[in-house]
């Protein structure tokens, strides 16, 4: 799927408000109460039309690895019924389990004025056996209908692989193990995030840094740098940022954070270790990964590589201006700055604009150069700190966890993100002191103050600069700037440009980025032939997920994890949650989840037309092995449960096997018309939070449906009346 280069190519928007009803905080609860029924009973009886009347004509459905194993945005709703009632059977979904989190609904009402009641549910899927989340934002028209206009499911634990502690004990050798399941190359902030989770899951895995210690990507950034993000926003799973750290972190503390983090934490992780090349074993299923460091050379097999080395690329990246290699100063990409200490005195010339480069401005500003300009080759965002203080500190303060901030802030669509973020930037800029932005202007300064973050962050991969200062000097005179023509060569002296002018310099300072294409760096490890497999990372496909990152990344047991920090902590918890490509291959979708205890499918008997005798035996085999796993299912109802099993393949469309499987009580078969089952079917509603009766899939085929009732049910006269004794094998 190719990218989009702006959001504004991604279809969908917010309802118009005049088409709305707004709620009031004291009806939320019963708001969200109202549409259970009905989500019980599409989970029941899945269908099109029924998921149609549930949702708003432009809904949109974002799944998070719960139902279609990867990242996806469904819209509108005609494209979320074409898709999601495929997904939702496959994932076989357990009514049953579904329960609204009565204490966390809400009515929240969007800076664009609408209005929605935000539910949030649990579930727990069979295919395979996981918890899970869904979050519905419901709207109300002014007909007074509630629709859902957006759902956002989401993987929270496989049940087959539990959480553990991150910082379990754990016996670390002093050379990397031989064989592992995955490796994770890098030990930034993107390397540390994955092997907590990878730890937390019990994975055989370890972390390789090139650098002599853990943090020292940051411990040798230039001086000055920060993090232009806050710091509960910024932190690494389980373990945030200390508190008395400053709101914006200086690079000094990150790098003793990362250090203290690895080791505390207990990770496997190996510095002074660079991954040189990968060699794929098509045959084994496995990489061939030699590594050089000052203990030498090493060579190990990896399952699983994740590339966690950043999106903004490896490679510095400096135009081919003509006449580059003339200059008889000091030039420099910013990859080697340091510190500008030693240009005191001396004229600086910075070809960039956005972040890096007014750092740098700003470090000469503090040295004493004797000047320092930038060249603005196109406009750059600025966010006054303010904002950035305004913005986070929405989803990420003192008063909300940080995984529950990361999922809030996470869950819409990125359009409707997308479209807020720009509402509310708008308004702070328009309340903002205008002379902020005119002194920019008045110095020449290209700032722009229109578009999301979303934009820059997923589609420009820079062009901007979160203000910790140089705006203030830029307004003053302090840091110049160049903007009005195109660089047209470097001079022996300096930097000669489209309109004649010339501006002589002791330094350049090449602020001009890295190579963004992150296969490129992978291509460096695994060669290029391998390289041609995977597919584009970073960047937005057309229904407005990540391309590359956090999902399959076109070439078998690769994988790239980074981006924006909060991004990596709620994608890289949800993407690695899922171990299917880890630990032995899951059933696929639609196969039986598993065997009866003589090894024989259940799934694949009850598709078979057999002779009578036959039909029996499987009905004592199938019906013992299916009561066990419904017992499971029942497990969290709270009651003894009995169940009726349909086996139309089996005994006839018109009959239902009927199984009671409370504890203690030995298989017994009885069968029950099934318009019986669906008179009282239509008579409870479908759904009783008292369990009544409670409808979930099969346990072993997405033909079956299993109806769930108390044993209440079987003293009724009425089901006396109409049960039939199993002493035939083959009911007329």
């Amino acid at each position: 799927m190719g990218a989009i280069s702006n959001i504004s190519q991604l279809p969908g928007a917010f309802p118009a408000l005049d088409s709305l009803s707004p709620f009031r905080d004291d009806e939320a609860l019963s708001v969200a109460q109202s549409i259970v029924p009905p989500i019980s009973a599409l989970l029941f009886e899945p269908s099109k039309s029924a998921l149609e009347a549930l949702l708003h004509r432009d809904a949109f459905w974002r799944d998070h690895v719960a139902l279609s194993w990867s990242l996806r945005t469904f819209h509108p709703t005609a494209a979320i019924a074409e898709s999601v009632i495929t997904l939702i059977q496959r994932a076989q979904i357990i009514p049953s389990s579904i329960v609204l989190q009565e204490e966390q609904v809400q009515a929240i009402t969007f800076p664009n004025g609408v209005s929605v009641v935000r539910a949030p549910f649990t579930f727990q899927t069979f295919n395979p056996k996981a918890q899970c989340t869904a979050v519905f934002k419901l709207i109300r028209m002014k007909t007074g209908d509630i629709k859902v206009f957006t759902v956002t499911t989401a993987l929270q634990e496989l049940d087959a692989v539990p959480w553990g502690r991150v910082d379990a004990p754990l016996h670390i050798p002093p050379a990397v193990p031989e064989s592992l399941d995955v490796l994770v190359v890098g030990g930034g902030h993107a390397g540390l995030c994955i092997s907590a989770y990878l730890k937390a899951l019990g994975v055989n895995f370890a972390m390789v840094e090139k650098q002599p210690a853990m943090g020292d990507s940051w411990a040798k950034r230039y001086e000055s740098t920060t993090l232009h993000t806050t710091r509960l926003f910024s932190g690494l799973p389980f373990v945030p940022f200390p508190s008395d750290y400053p709101q914006f972190v200086p690079a000094k503390l990150i790098a003793s954070y990362y250090a203290k983090y690895a080791q505390e934490q207990r990770l496997p992780a190996y510095a002074g270790r660079e991954c040189t090349s990968a060699v794929w074993d098509e045959v084994q299923g496995q990489w061939t990964v030699t590594l050089h460091g000052a203990a030498g050379t090493e060579v190990i097999a990896a399952r699983h590589l994740v590339f966690a080395v950043g999106m903004i690329g490896r490679f510095p990246v400096v135009p081919d201006f003509p006449g580059k290699d003339t200059f008889v100063g000091e030039a420099l990409h910013s990859s080697a700055y340091t510190n500008a200490a030693r240009w005191a005195g001396k004229r600086v010339v910075i070809v960039g604009a956005s972040t890096t480069a007014c750092d740098v401005a700003m470090d000469c500003v503090r040295a004493g150069v004797e000047t320092v300009t930038m060249i603005q080759r196109g406009p750059t965002r600025i966010y006054p700190q303010e904002h950035i203080l305004a913005l986070q500190s929405t989803f990420w303060n003192a008063h909300i966890p940080v995984e529950f901030g990361d999922v809030i802030a996470t869950e819409d669509p990125i359009v409707l993100q997308a479209a807020l973020g720009s509402l509310v930037l708008r308004q702070l800029t328009d309340a903002y002191d205008p002379e902020y932005y005119e002194r920019l202007r008045k110095a020449g300064f290209l700032a722009t103050v229109d578009g999301s973050v979303h934009q820059q962050l997923f589609c420009r991969s820079g062009a901007h600069y979160p203000d910790i200062g140089a705006c203030a000097a830029i307004g003053s005179g302090e840091i110049k700037v160049k903007s009005d023509a195109k660089i047209a060569s470097v001079t022996r002296t300096g930097i000669a440009f489209s309109d004649g002018t010339q501006l002589d310099a002791d330094v350049l300072v090449y602020c001009t980025g890295f190579e963004k294409d992150t296969r490129k760096a992978a291509a460096a490890i695994i060669g290029d032939a391998q390289a041609e497999a995977l597919e584009r990372v970073w960047g937005l496909d057309g229904e407005g997920e990540a391309l590359g990152c956090w999902r399959p990344s076109g070439h078998d047991r690769i994988w790239f994890h980074g981006g924006d920090l909060q991004l990596m902590r709620y994608f890289g918890k949800r993407r690695f949650r899922d171990l299917r490509h880890i630990l032995p291959a899951r059933p696929r979708a639609g196969a039986a989840s598993a065997a009866s205890k003589d090894g024989v499918d259940v799934a694949t008997l009850a598709r078979r037309r057999r002779p009578a005798a036959t039909r029996a035996k499987f009905m004592t085999k199938g019906g013992s092995f299916v009561q066990q796993q419904l017992r499971s299912l029942g497990t969290g109802c709270g009651k003894s449960l009995c169940f009726i099993l349909p086996l139309p393949l089996t005994l006839g469309s018109r009959w239902y096997h009927f199984l009671d499987a409370r504890p203690g009580k030995k298989c017994k078969n009885t069968h029950l018309p099934r318009d019986y089952c669906r008179m009282w079917t239509r008579r409870s509603g479908v759904i009783d939070p008292t369990c009544e009766l409670t409808i979930v899939q099969a346990a072993a085929s997405g033909e079956y449906r299993h109806i769930i009732c108390s044993p209440e049910i079987f003293k009724t006269p009425s089901f006396k009346k109409n049960v039939v004794k199993s002493s035939r094998s083959d009911p007329e």
